[in-house]
């Protein structure tokens, strides 16, 4: 699986488990421009609503927004 984002100053990778037998956490932020706006209508762009449907076959939650300040968080939530 390839994820491509737009090029970013900063990139921030979190992984948080709280304990054994709860939700494990993604989180990926990157500073940047962020998605252009429409960007999940686009013909090609599948990448990112592929993940989110494999999180959600997975019993998952997946979500896409703005971060803080400027760029894209991408966060995944899996039992």
């Amino acid at each position: 699986m390839s994820l491509r984002l737009p090029a970013a100053a900063v990139w921030l990778l979190r992984v948080l488990n709280a304990a054994a037998g709860q939700t494990l956490v993604v989180q990926l932020q990157a500073q940047g421009s962020g998605l252009a706006d429409g960007w999940a209508d686009r013909p090609g762009h599948h990448g990112l609503r592929w993940l989110g449907e494999r999180v959600e076959g997975l019993g998952g939650r997946f979500s896409i927004e703005p971060a803080p300040g400027a760029g894209v968080q991408l966060r995944v939530e899996l039992p």
